[in-house]
């Protein structure tokens, strides 16, 4: 059944949770650790986490720091926060020192919900509270005996937050509500902001299925984390909105990879950077092609990596060119894919070339 999202209802990232979670609760949607999660019972979490957090005064417009590395948690803190109308904020779990309260100060995060691994990069920023100064909670997902010195604020085991009935007094978001600050990467400078609206999941979605062709009978294969675009919007939601299977990976692990793909049937994988060409080193099998991938979807193969990585593994290959800001802007088409190319203008973006100087340049300079 698809997902009519000519109605507003669907226009936001929960809406479409909770309408395959309404008719078919028990349908898988992802694997995590060989693990099945239903439609339902993700929505069910994320009913808990949004009564949890609605409990600690977390309201329409809050800001809510989300570091965690890929795991079902990450998933339910996201769409729990959308049922809120509250904004997620995903912190690179790389992040320590003035990085990190950089981002968390800028964001104006009251919640943290982090990973106890990372308690030691909390810790690290305690000794600076001028750099805190609006956050009030901790929220910790996996918490033992770790101690986190981060005095006047309330520390809560995830355990805590979500043992709830689920009941919270529902806002009112539409597909204009700001859902997320995802930060640049910072290429230029230090990391930006970018306040990105409900119907930046959804549209983006909409966009990655219609080149990609997305049915029920796909699979994607999703290993980049989750603090990033990508995985969130090329290959979370667009899974949701097709109808098709994702299976959820802790991170990117080219030993792994081929027997993940093979033991779930995955047909598609998104790609960044060197992945493909690290892929390439591993000695060359005689079941290479033999693989259910029909397509990987990215950005940053050279034209080299492209081509031998289509002749080997019999797959096809999309590239393309977006933002933080807009999505995506420039994308290949599966009937007109060139390596060397990350396709051509998206049809909701206009596209300039331009110098150095910022001035306008023609096709024909390189």
């Amino acid at each position: 059944e698809t997902i009519d999202l000519r109605d507003p209802a669907t226009r936001t990232l929960h809406g479409l949770l909770e309408w395959r979670a309404r008719r078919m609760p028990e349908t898988p949607w992802f694997w995590f650790r060989g693990v099945e999660f239903a439609y339902g019972q993700l929505d069910a979490e994320a009913d808990r986490v949004a009564a949890g957090l609605s409990a600690l005064g977390v309201g329409k417009g809050a800001k809510v720091g989300v570091m965690l590395a890929n795991r079902p948690e990450f998933l339910a803190v996201w769409f729990g926060l959308s049922k809120l109308g509250a904004v997620e904020v995903p912190v690179n779990t790389a992040h320590r020192g003035y990085l990190l309260s950089y981002l968390i100060e800028q964001a104006d995060c009251e919640v943290l919900v982090v990973e106890a691994a990372f308690a030691d990069r909390v810790n690290d920023i305690a000794a600076r509270p001028e750099m805190l100064s609006r956050l009030r909670t901790i929220v910790v997902v996996d918490m033992g005996d770790e101690h986190f010195a981060l005095e006047g604020r309330t520390v809560l085991p995830w355990v805590t937050l979500v043992d709830n009935d689920g009941v919270f007094e529902r806002p009112e978001v539409c597909w204009s509500d700001p859902m997320g600050i995802q930060f640049t990467s910072g290429t230029t400078g230090p990391s930006k902001g970018a306040v990105l609206p409900q119907n930046y999941a959804v549209q983006t979605a909409e966009s990655v299925c219609a080149i990609a062709g997305y049915t029920e009978a796909d699979c994607l294969y999703n290993a980049l984390p989750l603090f990033h675009g990508n995985a969130k919007f090329l290959s979370a939601v667009p899974a949701l909105l097709s109808g098709a299977r994702m299976v959820l990976a802790e991170r990117f692990s080219a030993s792994a990879f081929w027997e993940d793909v093979r033991q779930y049937g995955c047909t598609e994988f998104n790609y960044i950077g060197s992945i493909l060409a690290i892929l390439l080193k591993a000695d060359p099998r005689t079941d290479d092609r033999d693989n259910s991938l029909r397509l990987l979807f990215g950005a940053g193969a050279t034209p080299e990596v492209h081509e031998a990585f289509e002749r080997r593994f019999g797959v096809r290959l999309l590239e393309g060119y977006g933002m933080s800001e807009i999505g995506l802007a420039l994308v290949s088409r599966l009937d007109d894919s060139r390596p060397g190319s990350c396709g051509k203008p998206h049809p909701d973006c206009e596209v300039l070339l331009v110098d150095d100087d910022g001035l306008p340049v023609g096709d024909e300079v390189p």
